[in-house]
């Protein structure tokens, strides 16, 4: 499977390359804030990406690499993604490699296994942050990932609750 490069261009294609989705799954790539931008997860799956130097809108505050929102009754899956900034160009912004920051509706399920994120060496970047925004509840589970050179590997919210897998 191909890669897609997220400094490499903007595309509004309905399914890039390492992305595969229901059809009210919203998939966005773009130079700035943030590399992959998946909304609306309902038995997605989001493999094998490459994204690099992420952030670099003038004014960003959060930068993410890869960001989701997910949606209730279907489990989606991330994994396989290699994500990485290595020019860290505003000291301002807060780097965030892979985030979970909503879930839409219902208790949302996710397994986020074996992707590989590499900082800046930065202590304000965070590797993996998982959250339910206004959302009922998330369950994930979260394990084989490589972080490396930030912060903090990685952030729990109040609602989400990390599993074992089988």
């Amino acid at each position: 499977m191909e890669n897609f490069h997220a400094n490499s261009s903007r595309s509004d294609r309905p399914v890039l390359p390492g992305i595969r989705r229901d059809p009210g799954c919203r998939v966005e790539c773009e130079l700035g804030a943030v590399g992959i931008r998946v909304d609306r997860c309902f038995g997605t799956t989001v493999e094998g990406n490459y994204i690099e130097d992420f952030g670099n809108a003038a004014g960003t505050k959060t930068a993410y690499g890869l960001q989701a929102t997910l949606q209730g009754d279907a489990a989606s899956v991330i994994s396989g993604n290699k994500v990485f900034d290595f020019n860290a160009d505003s000291k301002a912004t807060r780097y965030i490699y892979i985030g979970v920051t909503a879930v839409n509706y219902g208790v949302g399920e996710l397994a986020i296994v074996g992707n590989s994120v590499r900082g800046n060496s930065r202590t304000s970047d965070t590797g993996l942050s998982y959250s339910v925004g206004n959302g009922q509840g998330m369950t994930l589970i979260s394990e084989a990932n490589v972080v490396l050179d930030v912060g903090t590997p990685r952030t729990v919210g109040q609602g989400v609750t990390i599993s074992k897998g089988y």
